[in-house]
């Protein structure tokens, strides 16, 4: 009995010492347990990653390949916030974004762009600024020009433009002021993206936005087309549209110190770097005087050149690309054999015949003898023989686009067109609203009346002067609501009895200029 007592006892110690261990297990168990989920809560796990929203990048995920980028902001995004897209990424401890790329990503436009580098980047940037009441889009053949060349490129809509809203006359004040800061903080940001150097190409008032940026800024070259300062001159010479642009002009011209703020005139003497101005000789939007003043303005410019062209208030690219490339790229715009034998003083191009120059050493200056190559188009239909230009729309676009490509090709070798057009074409062109004869007219061609009775008298049965003058009146009207207004040449055959009822007298037509007379 007691042995049996005594295993009893050992027993029970067995079995308390037994519980004793595994309650200190357990306790050692859970405090781990604990420990491991404390430290869960508050690192990332290398196995088991986040998913966290990654900034925009800016440089490809292969060096070698062109960069692509183009932004619309949402209407809540920040100005002064770094920009979101809605992609994702894994992340861990290990990878994270470096300071200098933070911080470009914070110094990114909110506003619309296109920003684009091609493979081949020479390290230059080019700021692509539009005209009134354009967009970024308008830049997309010269962006594609300049990036052959190595450029990497940047055009953004103006303040109210594209796809900032519609540009009103009462916010002439706020597109210069704003835009012209954000031309800054383009530049910026583009050196921020690695660009060595920083271009700028603008065009009308575009080119008055550019000039109040630029000095202010450390743009290196700059090309202004239609440029333009001394904005009260401007204004006072600009017949407004409507009552709304009347106001607006009538604000401005009175406070003086506000237009002081938006005027090149103020801001161009502050540059330092070097600029171009390339201005249309027959510009009535923005007179050429207002150019001079402009050239005049940036007298601390490093250098500065003004190109005159034999256009009105347009500056396409076969005009100006090989002059501002040959100035980007530091080297001459290449000259023909006879060309290179004429020293051109530094002062030709200032509209002024000065001393030391000539008509051979200076065109633009000085009138003289010149070589004049003419190439003169007429527009006819034969009578009787429709579909006319003015009945289908789809025949009248195929041949005005066929124009269009052939004045580019004269354009391209510096040559210009003399189009005499009849009544359906110019009835088309306002019609279906193409206005392709006014558009060559800016880009310098000559537009003309173009009169097919002579050829075609049989058919149209006009037998007295007062039936063919009243004919030949018909289709002035008409050509002069295509131009906006009265055109001055008149071609064709006539077959009048007393031809001078064409020209300038009382009761008459008013041409002031006829070719071709039968």
């Amino acid at each position: 009995m007691r042995r049996q007592s005594g295993y009893r006892s050992m027993d029970r110690a067995i079995i308390a010492i037994l519980a004793i261990t595994m309650l200190i297990l357990g306790s050692v168990f859970v405090t781990y347990f604990l420990f491991a989920q404390g430290r869960g809560a508050t690192t990332t796990s290398i196995t088991k990653p986040t998913k966290v929203k990654k900034p925009v990048k800016t440089s490809p995920s292969k060096p070698t390949q062109a960069v692509t980028e183009s932004f619309t902001p949402s209407p809540r995004t920040s100005k002064t916030t770094e920009l979101e897209t809605g992609e994702s990424t894994w992340t861990s401890e290990r990878s994270t974004y470096s300071e200098a790329t933070k911080r470009v990503e914070a110094m990114k436009p909110s506003f619309p762009y296109i920003y684009e580098k091609p493979e081949g980047w020479n390290g230059k940037c080019i700021i692509f600024v539009h005209g009134m009441g354009r967009d970024k889009s308008v830049w997309r053949r010269d962006m594609d020009e300049f990036k052959r060349h190595g450029y990497c490129v940047f055009a953004f809509d103006l303040p109210y433009h594209g796809e900032r809203g519609r540009y009103d006359p009462s916010r002439f004040y706020d597109v210069i002021k704003q835009g012209s800061q954000e031309i800054i903080l383009i530049e910026k940001f583009l050196r921020a993206e690695g660009a060595s150097e920083v271009y700028l190409i603008s065009r009308s008032l575009g080119s008055i936005v550019s000039g109040v940026a630029l000095g202010a800024s450390g743009v290196e070259k700059a090309a202004l087309l239609l440029a333009s300062a001394n904005l009260s001159y401007v204004l006072s010479e600009v017949e407004p549209r409507t009552e709304k642009e009347r106001a607006a002009i009538q604000e401005l011209l009175s406070s003086p110190d506000k237009l002081k703020e938006i005027d090149p005139l103020y801001h161009l003497p502050s540059y330092k770097g070097m600029i171009e101005f390339h201005c249309g000789k027959r510009d009535k939007l923005l007179p050429p005087e207002s150019c001079i003043m402009a050239y005049e303005a940036a007298s601390s410019a490093k250098k500065r050149k003004i190109i005159w062209h034999d256009l009105g208030h347009a500056m396409p690219l076969e005009e100006y690309f090989d002059y501002v490339l040959a100035f980007f790229e530091g080297a001459k715009k290449a000259e023909t054999g006879l060309l290179a034998l004429v020293d051109i003083p530094e002062s030709c191009g200032n509209g002024v015949c000065d001393v030391g120059e000539d008509w051979r050493s200076c065109p633009y200056d000085c009138i003289g003898r010149r070589l004049l190559v003419a190439f003169q188009l007429h527009i006819e239909e034969l009578p009787g023989h429709p579909p006319y230009y003015n009945e289908s729309r789809e025949v009248f676009m195929e041949y005005a686009d066929t124009l269009d490509r052939l004045a580019k090709v004269f354009e391209k070798h510096g040559a210009k067109l003399s189009i005499q057009t009849e009544k359906p074409f110019a009835d088309a062109d306002v019609k279906f609203g193409r206005f392709i004869l006014r558009e060559l007219e800016a880009r310098g061609h000559g537009i003309g009346v173009q009169s097919h009775l002579g050829h075609h008298i049989k058919e149209l049965g006009l037998e007295t002067d007062e039936e063919k003058l009243g004919y030949n009146r018909a289709v002035k009207e008409v050509v002069a609501e295509a131009l906006g207004h009265e055109p001055t040449n008149l071609g064709g055959g006539f077959e009048l009895e007393n031809v001078s009822l064409l020209g300038v007298c009382p009761g008459c037509l008013g041409f002031v200029s006829m070719t071709a007379l039968e």
